[in-house]
């Protein structure tokens, strides 16, 4: 993904997704103790290069693992997707990083709060 920051800048689509058995995405803030491994962790962080994302998808089999805030850090995001993710902690109201989005889909978070 790297070398993507590079090359495609203005990339308007991120679906994130499992890594395969030995690999994962790295654990965000206040992660679930229960839940992390030793597997080798992938820098999540590294989307938010890509400024002018305007569809992100996090789909079931992603395994993330506590709170990133660089999800919600996207002002010209529209649609945002988030599939089954038990532990992925976020609240409602980090949805105001986003003043464009007009399309969320969630379901199947145990970690979601908030009111809209």
């Amino acid at each position: 993904m790297k070398v993507m920051t590079t090359v495609m800048p203005n990339l308007p689509l991120i679906a994130l997704s499992g890594l395969g058995w030995r690999h994962k995405w790295s654990d965000g803030e206040d992660r679930n103790e229960e839940k992390a491994s030793f597997r080798h962790p992938y820098d999540i962080e590294i989307i938010s290069s890509f400024s002018k994302l305007r569809i992100l998808e996090i789909r079931s089999h992603a395994n993330l693992n506590g709170r990133y805030s660089v999800f919600f850090n996207f002002p010209l995001l529209q649609k945002l997707r988030i599939e089954s993710q038990s532990s992925l902690k976020w609240d409602l109201d980090m949805l105001a990083g986003m003043p464009l989005l007009k399309e969320l889909r969630c379901g199947y978070n145990h970690c979601l709060s908030g009111n809209i």
